[in-house]
């Protein structure tokens, strides 16, 4: 048997650093195909910008990652956004 050079807390590390960055890639990627759709749509400076983001990027979490996201609104209904 071959032994890792790391230890396995070590190894729990590394794998925990690596999740982190892919996350981090992901959503700039993310982050960049919203800002392509958004930016035929709206202007940066457009009252209620963030409602519009958050349902396009509801919408495509769902439709490409299957993932079922809560924007800020969603969660915090009581809260006001502009």
């Amino acid at each position: 048997m071959i032994e890792s050079p790391l230890s396995d807390s070590e190894r729990n590390l590394r794998e925990i650093i690596i999740d982190q960055v892919d996350k981090i890639v992901k959503q700039e990627l993310l982050k960049d195909k919203l800002l392509v759709f958004i930016n035929g749509d709206i202007k940066p400076s457009t009252m209620g910008v963030c409602h519009i983001y958050w349902e396009k990027m509801k919408g495509l979490l769902k439709e490409e990652y299957n993932i079922t996201w809560a924007s800020p609104r969603d969660e915090n209904p009581f809260t006001m956004y502009n």
